[in-house]
């Protein structure tokens, strides 16, 4: 979702991303090791949605400045 007012701009958008079950196969053993994994064990990673939001300003073709946030809640 976006909005513009003359030189103002904000937008607002959404991402999900699925749960899923890590493949630990291909980590090092010693990467794992230090997480007390085994290649054997099963990771579920929960789904997650993020919200990003930004807001800025264009003073001309060649010049804006604009503040970004990642991941709002």
């Amino acid at each position: 979702m976006s909005w513009r007012n003359d030189g103002w701009r904000a937008r607002l958008s959404a991402n999900y991303v699925h749960s899923y079950r890590d493949d630990l196969s291909n980590v090092r053993s010693e990467t794992l090791a230090n997480y007390g994994l085994t290649k054997d064990d099963e990771v579920n990673v929960p789904s997650v949605t993020l919200l990003n939001g930004n807001i800025g300003y264009v003073f001309s073709n060649d010049s804006y400045l604009q503040l970004s946030v990642k991941n709002l809640l």
